[in-house]
Formats: structure tokens, C-alpha cells, sequence
């Protein structure tokens, strides 16, 4: 199994790592929007240019919990769980648009085995 770790956002050291996080976040943003009409809600950045390596979601019914301990477990999927039942995926510049693809699959799976 794959294991992708977007629990700590890594500082970006330079201009060149601080727009590579934000094109990061852009990416990872657009791939989970697909996903909104499976029941996953975006809730942050709201403008994608604006992305600072951290992308927050809500699951249906707001199991941000039980979704990042799935995700963990099923798919390798390392996240944290908001206060409010959200989800963050935290990105840094060493995080991979493959790595990104990946963890888009593994939440669309989640919600297909959620529904």
C-alpha cells in the first residue's frame, strides 16, 4: 500500500517552494471538487491561487474522524481531523502531483464504500 503524509504542512523555504505549494494546492483543490457531487464538500481555499499548502474538506454527515482513520488504513492516506468534523490534507513542497492523484482516488473510493 501507498503512503502519502499530508498531516504537517512543510515550511516552503523560497519563492520558488512557495509558488510550487501553491500550484500544490490548486491541484489537489480541483481534483476533490470533482468529487463534490459524490457528496465530499470543499471548504477551503476558496480560490484556489490563493492555496498555502492546505486544502480542507468535509465528508457527508461531517465524519471528518472516521474518514481520516479509514482513509489511514484503507489507502495509506494520512490526514487530520478538524474540530468541526472537517478533514485537512496539509502540503508542502516536497508533496507530488502524484501523490496528490492518488489521495483524489483514495477519498472517491472512500465515499463510493461510504454511500
Amino acid at each position: 500500500m501507498r503512503c502519502v503524509d499530508l498531516t504537517r504542512t512543510a515550511p516552503a523555504l523560497g519563492e520558488a517552494e512557495a509558488l510550487r505549494v501553491q500550484k500544490l494546492t490548486g491541484h489537489l483543490w480541483a481534483r476533490l471538487m470533482e468529487l463534490e457531487e459524490d457528496g465530499l464538500r470543499v471548504l477551503s481555499p476558496t480560490d484556489p491561487k490563493a492555496g498555502r499548502g492546505e486544502v480542507r474538506v468535509q465528508f457527508p454527515a461531517g465524519e471528518g474522524r472516521t474518514a481520516v482513520q479509514r482513509l489511514g488504513e484503507r489507502y495509506g492516506v494520512r490526514c487530520t481531523a478538524g474540530a468541526q468534523g472537517d478533514v485537512c490534507f496539509a502540503l508542502g513542497p516536497d508533496t507530488t502531483f502524484e501523490a496528490l492523484d492518488y489521495v483524489q482516488d483514495a477519498v472517491y473510493r472512500y465515499l463510493l464504500q461510504s454511500s
